[in-house]
Order: structure tokens, then C-alpha cells, then sequence
């Protein structure tokens, strides 16, 4: 952010008063210009979503993710998990998700906590209810 809108930046994690509210205004206006200029029209969001992933996710860093399934198809809920697998096992990532997505849910190795029990305690992700919906679902389509 300090690069796209250094006034924003400057007022907000440096307390630095404005001149004149309207320039931060016109700064935080400007900072999303310059997102959303970065998005080619013909892509869904899924695909916007994926590039945003792969550009924005560091190597060797704690990433948080709060459903990152959101406006993801199936197949890149699917590729996301397989880049999450890649990015944990050959480049040092450690990532924190929620997610209700049973390709997340199961990547091999995650350690899945269930926020829905008290005390929170940890399971497989077949224990899950969002899981078990989707079991529900597809056994009622054989």
C-alpha cells in the first residue's frame, strides 16, 4: 500500500495530519483506480481471484486467508490447494485458513480445527459438517 498511495500511508500508520480531508480522498480514489485498472474485463472473478493468489502470496511467510474459496470454481478451489501443498512444502510457507471448501479442507497435512465445537478441538476433515453436506448431497445423486 506504502507505494500505491503513500498519502493514505502516511496519514494512517504514521498519524500524519492531512492538509485537507479531500486529498485523502482523492488518494484512497486513486489507490483503487489503480487496482481495479490492473483487472482485464474478459476474466471471471475466480480467475482474478487465482492471479491475485499467485502475485500476491510470499515465500518463506505466515499467510492468513479468510475463505479464500469465494468466487472460486471447483477446479481453482482445487488448484489453489495444490499451489497452497507446493508453496508450504518447497518454499516455507505456513498459511491460517477459514474455509468451509472440502479441496482445502483436505490437504494433506493440515492440521483442521473445529471452530464450531467447544472447547475447539482438532479433526479430520470428514468430521466436519460442511463436509459431511457435501457426502449428503452426492449420495443422494447415485
Amino acid at each position: 500500500m506504502k507505494d500505491k498511495a503513500p498519502e493514505m500511508y502516511e496519514h494512517f500508520f504514521h498519524n500524519t495530519p492531512s492538509a485537507d480531508p479531500k486529498e485523502l480522498v482523492w488518494a484512497k480514489e486513486k489507490y483503487w483506480a489503480s487496482i481495479m485498472n490492473q483487472f482485464d474485463e474478459s476474466e471471471s472473478n475466480g480467475e482474478v481471484a487465482m492471479r491475485y493468489f499467485k502475485d500476491s502470496i510470499e515465500f518463506d511467510c505466515l499467510t492468513l486467508l479468510d475463505e479464500p474459496e469465494n468466487s472460486l470454481s471447483p477446479m481453482f478451489q482445487e488448484e489453489l490447494a495444490e499451489d497452497l501443498l507446493h508453496l508450504v512444502k518447497y518454499f516455507n510457507c505456513q498459511f491460517i485458513i477459514a474455509t468451509h471448501s472440502p479441496f482445502l479442507l483436505a490437504i494433506p497435512g493440515a492440521k483442521i480445527y473445529n471452530m464450531d465445537n467447544t472447547p475447539v478441538d482438532v479433526c479430520h476433515f470428514n468430521e466436519l459438517e460442511s463436509v459431511k453436506a457435501y457426502k449428503r448431497l452426492f449420495a443422494r445423486m447415485d
